[in-house]
């Protein structure tokens, strides 16, 4: 059995496929286009695509960002050097206080762990989530924005 196309089949078909009358658009299909870049066009700038956006805008949503991350990195280190890992956890514990009974088998969960860390342990392994946790959530933005991105530019079915 050849695995090469018959090239007289591929002709018939291109020949059969040729002589089938064109089907009309739905009468429908114009009015709900025509709709849709309306409304498309009725948005506000600021609620359309990023991609879309004035190019000034752009330029001030970026520098925003990168002055948050830069902030972010430059304050964290000084914030938690100005906290100090004791009131960290004091503080984590009354922010987490309203959900007792997850908190505590958390902290009873890791207690062995905890146990193996001194206390210049401590302040590494928060550090080391909060980068993960950080990390987790970029990445979460960041493919959002992609698919996002891919659905914008695909052609939407009418």
């Amino acid at each position: 059995m050849s695995t090469e196309p018959d090239p007289r089949l591929e002709r018939l078909i291109h020949r059969e496929l040729r002589s089938l009358p064109d089907r009309a658009a739905p009468e429908s299909l114009l009015p709900r286009v025509m709709a849709a870049i309306r409304e498309r066009q009725s948005l506000p700038w600021w609620a359309r695509p990023w991609t879309s956006w004035p190019r000034s805008a752009q330029m001030v949503s970026f520098l925003l960002l990168l002055g948050v991350l830069g902030g972010l990195g430059w304050g964290w280190p000084t914030a938690w050097e100005a906290v100090g890992p004791v009131e960290t956890v004091g503080v984590l514990d009354r922010l987490l206080s309203p959900l007792g009974t997850l908190w505590q088998g958390i902290v009873t969960a890791g207690g062995e762990a905890m146990a193996y860390l001194n206390a210049e342990g401590r302040p590494l392994l928060l550090m080391i989530g909060s980068v993960v946790l950080a990390l987790y959530l970029f990445c979460i933005g960041l493919g959002t924005a992609l698919v996002r991105l891919v659905l914008q530019s695909r052609p939407q079915n009418l």
